[in-house]
């Protein structure tokens, strides 16, 4: 059964996203979750990118080893790091 989405649209798509990215990712990784629901907030907000380094090291490690995401010249991933910086790819 599926989960329920917020009324919010928003919401909504910061939930989507956050499954989708943990799904791409091939597991339930909370780190990854929070991250993208906090990604797509900022995108709605008109921020480009979420700033990593208010999250501590340990997030910025984990998010450069898991398998969605890149370098800033990389085109095949959803995610791009480029130092303490989060995007989402275009």
């Amino acid at each position: 059964m599926h989960e329920l989405l917020p009324s919010d649209p928003g919401l909504a798509i910061d939930a989507s996203l956050s499954r989708l990215l943990q799904r791409l990712a091939g597991r339930n990784d909370e780190v990854i979750g929070r991250l993208a629901r906090d990604l797509s907030a900022a995108l709605r907000n008109r921020d480009v990118c979420l700033e990593l380094s208010d999250y501590g090291d340990d997030v910025i490690e984990a998010v450069r080893e898991t398998a969605i995401a890149g370098g800033p010249e990389d085109t095949r991933h959803p995610l791009i790091l480029d130092g303490s910086r989060l995007y989402l790819q275009r």
